[in-house]
């Protein structure tokens, strides 16, 4: 991607830098439905960066020094992939990935961006800015033909022309000439039959079949390029409309008082010590607990933004006595989550739910700051924002380590119900950590690790450079599968 850096990056050589990301983007995710999501590692942390620095290399919009509160994250994303295995979470930043690129690098368009206050309609034009990029790809396979082919006209078509016909002349005479020469040598012969062999490999259904993914996504490429790079101009309504103060007081109130009176006279079972012993009771629990924390942070949030600074101050204390009862109850449900996590330990699910619990807390001290601040906030972009930013810090975590080792540090705890046999459940992120307490004798169970381990190395470790991450490089590296117990390993499924 050295064109990226040219002095003068005009349009001719943007047109080239596509043509060449795209050319990777194929040949390196080629087969990716194989191995679905694993299959994305340097080669698609290298593709994202390559498309962010075309985005931002000669955009006089873009500006680091404003613009590192969105770029940074966005970068850590595309990281991600290179640094990890984690299968759940790939998807998530396979769908996550593009929906970002498209609302930020059309916010890094907007006009007066610095001064503009985000509304709700400010989100809904840069998700219709991005969904913009659909309609444009057939003008980009013109705007690809005419680059490319109607430029071939004159002197350069018939030099174009004269090289396909010197090819075409070149090809039967230079198979004849090594045909002989193969006869006449041993030697040379070994040397063109082995050449001959690759190249009757190379040439089958799959050429053309990549050729025809290379214009694709080069039209996808250059509509994305041409649309995230205009100057976007938002029209229209630009300040909230006036709220009643006595319909916003009556609302916030008659929730208020519902809160309270859920908070008083649940208070027993919301502040519990324990869990039930049956496992249906507990789940049950906790996750109406999380789900009433999901649910009540969007309701209160969407509240929260009606409300917010667009009242009389009868209504602004009622609104801050109603997040003061809010993270109350939040914070009972973070509660509750702990308790689940110290008795049965992290899965996928329980980690991501706690560290949404987090999330939701800290946007609630936010809220809260913002609601007693005699200055207005930014609400709505500091919502995209933070998360943004959350997903990416979370994306670059050793997510799956962090599971692991709570586990097993929790299962030593008197009156745990941790079953160590569901991290079998995790990819080769922890095949080292397995190893180490494999080795050391801290799990139980010898020859189902020793298959799992085994599966693994068989099924992950084996893989094109490109499509390998750090963790998996490390990971797998450090296993010995020698030293592992014999066993009918091949039985054993993910």
């Amino acid at each position: 991607m050295f064109l990226l850096s040219l002095p003068g990056f005009g349009v001719l050589n943007r047109l080239v830098a596509i043509v060449f990301i795209s050319i990777f983007a194929v040949l390196t995710h080629w087969g990716v439905w194989t191995n679905d999501v694993l299959s994305m590692g340097w080669n698609t942390t290298l593709v994202w960066l390559a498309l962010g620095g075309l985005l931002v290399r000669g955009n006089p919009k873009i500006c680091f020094s404003d613009d590192w509160c969105w770029l940074l994250p966005l970068a850590l994303l595309s990281i991600s992939f290179a640094l990890y295995e984690n299968p759940w979470l790939k998807t998530i930043s396979f769908i996550v990935m593009p929906v970002c690129v498209g609302v930020f690098f059309s916010f890094g368009q907007l006009k007066s961006k610095r001064q503009h206050v985000w509304r709700m309609h400010t989100v809904i034009k840069l998700g219709l800015n991005s969904c913009s990029v659909v309609p444009a790809i057939p003008e980009s396979f013109k705007l690809l033909r005419e680059a490319f082919i109607t430029r071939l006209d004159g002197s350069n078509l018939d030099i174009f022309k004269r090289i396909i016909r010197a090819v075409a002349i070149l090809l039967p005479l230079m198979f004849i000439v090594l045909v002989l020469l193969s006869s006449a040598d041993e030697n040379f012969d070994a040397i063109m039959s082995g050449w001959f062999s690759r190249f009757a490999d190379f040439l089958d259904w799959s050429i053309a079949a990549k050729i025809v993914c290379v214009v694709i996504v080069s039209g996808v490429l250059l509509a994305v390029n041409n649309t995230l790079t205009r100057e976007l101009t938002l029209e229209g309504e630009m300040q909230p409309p006036s709220v009643d103060d006595l319909i916003a007081s009556i609302v916030l109130l008659a929730i208020l008082l519902v809160y309270i009176a859920f908070l008083s006279l649940q208070l027993d079972y919301l502040l519990v010590d324990s869990l039930p012993i049956e496992f249906a009771d507990t789940e049950r629990l906790v996750k109406s607990g999380f789900w009433q924390l999901f649910f009540l942070s969007m309701i209160n949030v969407g509240l929260f933004y009606w409300v917010y600074k667009n009242t009389g101050s009868i209504a602004q204390w009622i609104l801050r006595l109603y997040l003061i009862a809010s993270v109350l109850i939040l914070l009972s449900a973070a509660w509750r989550m702990g308790l689940y996590v110290f008795y049965y330990g992290f899965s996928y699910e329980k980690f991501f739910a706690s560290y949404t619990t987090f999330y939701a807390l800290l946007l609630f001290c936010f809220l809260g700051w913002a609601a007693f601040s005699a200055s207005l906030k930014d609400i709505v972009k500091m919502l995209c924002l933070s998360s943004l930013w959350m997903f990416s810090i979370v994306t670059i975590l050793p997510v799956e380590r962090i599971i692991f080792h709570s586990n097993m540090a929790l299962s030593l705890n008197q009156g745990s119900r941790i079953d160590l046999f569901h991290l079998t459940d995790l990819s080769s992120d922890v095949l080292a950590d397995v190893n180490l307490a494999f080795n050391s004798g801290r799990l139980s169970k010898p020859d189902t690790w020793a298959n799992w381990q085994k599966n693994k190395l068989d099924k992950r470790c084996i893989r094109a450079w490109y499509e390998t991450n750090l963790s998996l490089q490390l990971n797998c590296s450090s296993l010995d599968v020698n030293a592992l117990p014999k066993s009918n390993w091949q039985q054993y499924e993910d």
